[in-house]
């Protein structure tokens, strides 16, 4: 079976630039992030899915030395881009990361592809009781290729898995046994974002389970001052501007 992970990476992102690129300890947040995902026991390939800016050099440097194939495509339309990264690959099953989420977990990974390939959903995703910045989605290559030829929204095609959740009828969504975490952030997507990761990692590592990294953020909360932003902002913008065009 054919299990494709890809991860969206981009130079120019809006709130903070060239965030995948920052380093701590030597080490990109993309490095880290490519690892993490490495860790997955089930998936046979792995693409990192950049634009065609002339930064993106940088990350395709970086997901060479890890392993990792590179497709570069569409700045704005990521559904596209991400369309594009996997079609020629006849994939079975397809992972969705994104590259602002240095802690990914392989063991997350996994479980979603389990369910796709054992269980018989089209669709499967973590749920809001994760923390933000562990989100996995897996699902057929029928759903990527439907929601490719018929989105129309700009948050639809900014955010590739908007239509799939609308549209997809046969879909599972994966709950962690601990709620109390639903609140944390471990994405980065602002200073006080990558602030945070760094004070994880110089305390933690880069690779413990991410209910480690949540109960750390709980037993020093006044380390950290990003865990009040709002969670999916670019979403939450996307869809305004999906009024704009009605």
């Amino acid at each position: 079976m054919n299990i494709v992970v890809v991860t969206q990476a981009r130079y120019n992102s809006t709130r903070l630039l060239g965030k995948v690129l920052k380093e701590i300890n030597n080490e990109s947040l993309l490095e880290i992030h490519l690892k993490n995902a490495k860790r997955a026991k089930l998936p046979t390939n792995y693409i990192v899915a950049t634009t065609t800016e002339s930064e993106s050099k940088f990350i395709n440097e970086i997901a060479v030395q890890e392993g990792w194939n590179v497709y570069n495509g569409s700045i704005d339309n990521v559904l596209d881009r991400f369309y594009q990264a996997v079609v020629d690959l006849n994939p079975d099953i397809i992972v969705r990361i994104t590259s602002d989420c240095p802690f990914t977990q392989g063991q997350i990974i996994d479980e979603a592809i389990e369910k796709v390939m054992n269980a018989g959903f089209d669709y499967v995703s973590t749920s809001l009781d994760y923390p933000d910045g562990v989100d996995v989605e897996a699902f057929i290559f029928k759903q990527l290729k439907s929601a490719w030829e018929n989105a129309t929204l700009t948050s639809d095609k900014e955010h590739v898995t908007p239509f799939i959740r609308k549209n997809c009828s046969n879909k599972f969504e994966i709950r962690p046994e601990e709620s109390e975490f639903a609140q944390i952030r471990l994405t980065v997507d602002e200073q006080a974002d990558f602030d945070c990761v760094e004070t994880l990692i110089q305390q933690l590592g880069t690779n413990k389970t991410w209910q480690t990294y949540c109960n750390y953020i709980l037993e020093h909360p006044n380390e950290f001052q990003n865990q009040n932003i709002i969670r999916n902002e670019g979403y939450v913008k996307s869809l305004k501007d999906d009024t704009n065009e009605l």
